[in-house]
C-alpha cells in the first residue's frame, strides 16, 4: 500500500496511463503458505488495488475480477476510492503521445 500511495511508483496513485489516457490499474497477490492467490484488473478508482486483490483472494472464490465489477466489490467492503489519474502522469502521457505520432505509431492512438 505504501507504493500505491506514493506517486513516484507505477502503482495506485502513480499508475501510468494507457494508450487512450486512462488509468487501468492491475495487481495480483499470493499467499505462499496457502498457495491462494487472486488479482484485480482495469481499476480506475480504487485507492489501494492491492487491498482489493486481497479481498478477492480471502472473501470470494474468484481468481480474477476486473473493471466495474471489481470496483463494486471494493465499495461493498468499504474500500476507499481515489482519483488515480494524476496531473504528472497526464503530462507524461501527452509527451509519449507526441513521440508516438513522430514515430509513425499514430495507429495505436485510434483505439
Amino acid at each position: 500500500m505504501e507504493m500505491e500511495d506514493n506517486p513516484v511508483f507505477d502503482a495506485g496513485s502513480g499508475s501510468t496511463l494507457n494508450l487512450v489516457g486512462q488509468v487501468e490499474a492491475d495487481v495480483g497477490v499470493m499467499d505462499g503458505r496457502t498457495r491462494m492467490g487472486a488479482g484485480v484488473a482495469l481499476l480506475r478508482h480504487t485507492k489501494n488495488p492491492i487491498s482489493l486483490a486481497r479481498l478477492v483472494m480471502e472473501k470470494t472464490d474468484h481468481a480474477l475480477l476486473a473493471g466495474k465489477s471489481a470496483e463494486r466489490l471494493g465499495e461493498a467492503f468499504g474500500l476507499p476510492k481515489a482519483n488515480l489519474k494524476l496531473p504528472e502522469r497526464v503530462c507524461q502521457w501527452k509527451q509519449a503521445k507526441e513521440a508516438w505520432k513522430k514515430a509513425s505509431l499514430a495507429i495505436f492512438l485510434e483505439i
